[in-house]
């Protein structure tokens, strides 16, 4: 199975497949043909029309390409898109939901930018409004956001789908939920820094303060770090990863950052926040006992951190990290090898965007061990 993560240069593309996404604007439903009850090969494709709330009207139209599945199949195929994305993503789900960004042509945007400003002035307290200010200008600073298309390749021969409608058995799923899973994986990894892409250079490079990247959790340069103990460790206690956890909360709280918090951990902890906290009350677990800090909206495991014990805290707010959704991810198909393989890809535009001050302040702590 073969993933790719791919940027589409100056708006430029080659072949059939590209050219059509590209005359559609990027809506990837032009590359969706399903069979109609009347036999017909229809799309379902933005009309040009909006209704009253300013919302696109979606319809149904007539199309020349080739259809292979009926409107079932490709149902079929979504539901497993959808579950694959609800097992997989933990930290890309809860970020998507605290803060996503969207509304935008994706598919024609290479990069998304954002300015950064400082804070400067000053306020006076007098009796006659008369004091003179000094002046200040602000700083200005420029970040760039790569957003490649993340995509996986599968296919099915002509034939194989002959014989399975011709015996009434829908098509098997397996191809999809494989390649479903590992989009999904990259943009979960993606998010936590345990995949990082390579840099995007622009011509006018010198106008960033640092080379576009799509850095996560573990990775962004701004980010700050700390040490915390392992549970292996001699003389280590429960009270030790809060008290911990306390001083982590409270060094955002100093740099700015003053909450909610969730608490991510890697797999290594699992065992020891599920135990017994005190002696006392046995009921009272490990985590149930860093739940009750006051800053702290949620623990969670990331089953794709990496290191065993490492803890993260993040401010969840959008000035700290958003989800960036440059295209839902859906499935297309096109034939090749002249209509005898019909080909499908997962494919969408979702990538995190984490976020700095200029003067490198970040809402995100990374915890690890000695």
């Amino acid at each position: 199975m073969s993933l790719k993560i791919d940027l589409i240069h100056n708006g430029r593309a080659e072949g059939d497949v590209a050219d059509r996404l590209i005359n559609s604007g990027g809506d990837v439903r032009v590359l969706r043909p399903f069979i109609g009850r009347d036999g017909r090969h229809y799309v379902t494709a933005n009309s040009g029309r909006y209704d009253a709330k300013g919302d696109p009207i979606v319809e149904a139209r007539l199309t020349t390409n080739g259809a292979t599945l009926r409107k079932d199949d490709w149902l079929r195929l979504d539901t497993v898109l959808l579950r694959e994305k609800r097992q997989k993503l933990r930290a890309w789900a809860d970020l998507r939901a605290a803060n996503t960004y969207g509304g935008f042509d994706g598919f024609s945007t290479l990069m998304l930018e954002n300015e950064l400003v400082d804070d400067v002035g000053e306020a006076h307290v007098d009796f006659d409004g008369l004091t003179e200010g000094r002046g200040a200008s602000p700083t200005f600073g420029l970040d760039g956001l790569p957003l490649p298309i993340i995509h996986a390749p599968f296919s099915f021969s002509a034939r194989k789908i002959a014989v399975s409608r011709q015996g009434g058995q829908p098509i098997s799923t397996t191809q999809a939920e494989h390649s479903t899973r590992r989009v999904m994986e990259t943009v979960e990894r993606m998010t936590i820094g345990t995949l990082l892409t390579s840099s995007y250079l622009p011509e006018n490079l010198t106008e960033y303060r640092r080379a576009p990247r799509i850095w996560g959790y573990t990775t962004h340069p701004d980010r700050m770090t700390s040490t915390i103990t392992a549970p292996t460790a001699t003389g280590w206690k429960p009270e030790t990863l809060v008290n911990e956890i306390l001083d982590i909360t409270s060094g955002l709280q100093d740099n700015g950052f003053d909450g909610p918090f969730m608490v991510y951990h890697g797999r290594g902890w699992t065992k020891h926040l599920g135990s017994d906290y005190s002696d006392q009350k046995g009921s009272n677990t490990l985590s149930e006992r860093i739940k009750k800090i006051e800053d702290v909206q949620d623990l969670r495991r990331l089953n794709y951190m990496g290191d065993a014990y490492r803890i993260l805290v993040i401010q969840m707010t959008p000035d700290v990290a958003e989800a960036v959704n440059g295209m839902e991810f859906s499935m297309i198909q096109w034939d090749t090898k002249g209509g005898m393989q019909k080909n499908f890809r997962v494919m969408g535009i979702q990538v995190p965007r984490i976020r700095s001050t200029l003067q490198g302040r970040c809402g995100i702590c990374d915890a690890t061990t000695a």
